[in-house]
């Protein structure tokens, strides 16, 4: 009996000693592919491209430690194509933090790439559906913050969640990517659930990331799985903002929209225009008096006054240039369910006080400019617009659907609108054609006219009357309402095609550039940037000015 209790004892104790080294063979065994058969992806943005390396990978008895070193993202890939369905499943711990704090960038360098690729303020980072390096995803982590995100090559930031991750303490991070949906359960616990609406990647490499920090990995696994029998459901706004860190309008957990002052005149950035899509563009608001920004009056986040929230949302704000002009404006944000695509409809009224005023120059009420609108590809260089927006389709005089050539080239970059209420877009878009709708709620001034154009310096799309000086009288009212929304691709098409070049256009005998997607090389751009050993002037159509 002794002896059949001591054998049972010692088959305990091994079986306890064989599960342990299988648990810690698993935690220690990070992938059953080695680091040695692993390829380093290089993003394009930031002038720290130009000074690898970027990381430090190691493998270390059983597990990998990976370490950001510049302020951008450190990328490694795993062999092979992964497809449209994977579970992938790994163990970490952020050992060291970046620290930096939340930050979205609301205006962007012309020569800038995709809308936060590098973004500062976090650590780590999983790849999924890696094409090339414009085209992929990437699920990224703070343990300072506590935050969970989903970055999207073509569409930026995508979902930003709490997670609750600290630094020195080891996680389970489960993603699960079934086509368009996309999930993160965070130890059991589910921490985002996405669905990607406009033009998902459909495959790719799958890969690990670190930005600026040290990491620990103990086990990585990747899984294809079934894809998802679930329609994607429609979709449900859910606007709101939040000021806890600086002042950023969302749909849900997606932002699409920030606001910021510099030189006390307010701005919005990042506009999206439909959800999973880059942003289009962002614009000061004035109006522009004699091309002086009338500055916000209060401060933010206290000057913007909110109302409602879910399937729309409104914001109040005021500028005014005291003892000459005063104006309200209101914008009230929608989802146009019909097209999938964002309504910002904006309505302002300004008064001009005082002895009025001198009006000499162009008057504009938002000035928007490009924002990170480039061609996806190699670092483009050529004289058309970046995002592939090759024409500007407008409404000219007697409402005639005109359209002029995004070229880095004044002789037809001016167009006169209709007086009173038109429209334009840019064309062409994969995803949403950027789309203005406006209506001018004041007499037609002698000498003035409406104008939208193209400004071969900034690559702002100015809506602005202009004309011969004039003198405005005190208590003069002037109303106006814009809304920047998005055209699909198809719509856009068919006005494009019934359209015609402007007559300015139509009479240019000069060869304009044609669109060249193979553009120059990354450095070649970035060495005019960093070291300005070029000496051309800023308006140069010289293919080192980026135009």
């Amino acid at each position: 009996m002794k002896l059949a209790r001591c054998r049972t004892l010692i088959r305990i104790a091994l079986a306890v000693v064989f599960a342990e080294s299988v648990v810690a063979t698993q935690a220690a065994n990070w992938s059953a592919t080695p680091l040695a058969k692993w390829t380093e992806s290089v993003t394009l943005e930031g002038s720290d491209t130009l000074n690898p390396p970027y990381g430090k990978w190691e493998e270390t008895a059983g597990t990998l430690t990976a370490t950001g070193l510049v302020a951008r993202w450190s990328t490694m890939l795993a062999p092979g194509d992964q497809g449209a369905n994977q579970k992938v499943s790994i163990r970490f711990a952020v050992q060291q933090s970046s620290g930096a704090p939340f930050s979205l960038p609301g205006g962007c360098v012309r020569w800038s790439f995709y809308w936060g690729e590098n973004n500062p303020g976090w650590d780590f980072g999983v790849v999924l559906r890696f094409k090339d390096a414009l085209n992929f995803y990437r699920v990224q982590v703070s343990a300072t913050r506590g935050q969970l995100a989903l970055w999207d090559s073509t569409g930026g930031f995508l979902q930003i969640v709490p997670c609750a991750i600290k630094t020195n303490a080891p996680y389970t991070l489960e993603i699960t990517a079934r086509g368009a949906h996309f999930q993160a359960v965070v130890d059991g616990a589910p921490v985002m659930d996405y669905w990607d609406r406009t033009l998902p990647h459909a495959a790719g490499q799958v890969g690990l990331a670190a930005y600026r920090s040290t990491v620990r990995v103990e086990s990585f696994q990747v899984e294809k799985v079934a894809a998802d029998a679930t329609p994607m459901p429609p979709h449900q706004p859910n606007f709101r903002f939040d000021t806890s860190r600086g002042v950023v309008l969302y749909d849900g957990n997606e932002p699409i929209s920030l606001f910021g002052v510099k030189n006390s005149r307010l701005g919005q950035g990042a506009v999206k225009l439909k959800p999973g899509w880059r942003p289009a563009y962002y614009s000061p608001f004035g109006p522009t008096i004699s091309s002086k920004w009338m500055p916000l009056v209060g401060k933010l986040p206290e000057a913007l006054k909110v109302e409602g929230g879910g399937e729309t949302i409104t914001y109040r704000f005021q500028t005014e240039l005291p003892n000459l002009t005063h104006a309200d404006h209101v914008c009230t944000v929608r989802f146009d369910a019909g097209r999938g695509v964002y309504r910002y409809e904006f309505r302002g009224k300004l008064v001009f006080l005082g002895e009025g005023k001198s009006l000499s120059e162009s008057f504009e009420w938002l000035d928007p400019l490009c924002y990170n609108n480039r061609e996806p590809g190699p670092e483009v260089v050529h004289r058309w617009n970046w995002a592939g927006h090759r024409w500007h389709v407008f409404q000219g005089p007697g409402n005639e659907w005109l359209r002029y050539p995004l070229v880095d080239y004044n002789t037809c970059n001016n167009q006169e609108m209709n007086w009173g209420k038109f429209s334009d877009f840019l064309y062409p878009d994969p995803a949403v054609c950027p789309a203005f709708e406006t209506e001018i709620g004041w007499p037609q001034p002698k000498g003035r006219y409406f104008k939208i154009g193209q400004c071969t310096w900034g690559y702002d799309y100015h809506h602005a009357e202009v004309g011969s000086s004039i003198d405005i009288p005190a208590g003069t009212e002037r109303p106006l309402t814009m809304t920047w929304t998005g055209l699909l691709p198809e719509e856009a098409k068919k006005i494009y095609d019934q359209s015609r070049p402007a007559p300015d256009v139509a009479r240019e005998t000069a060869r304009l550039a044609a669109f060249d997607p193979r553009g120059t090389s990354f450095t070649r751009s970035w060495r005019w940037i960093t070291s300005r050993t070029d000496s051309s002037p800023p308006c140069s159509t010289r293919i080192s000015r980026r135009a």
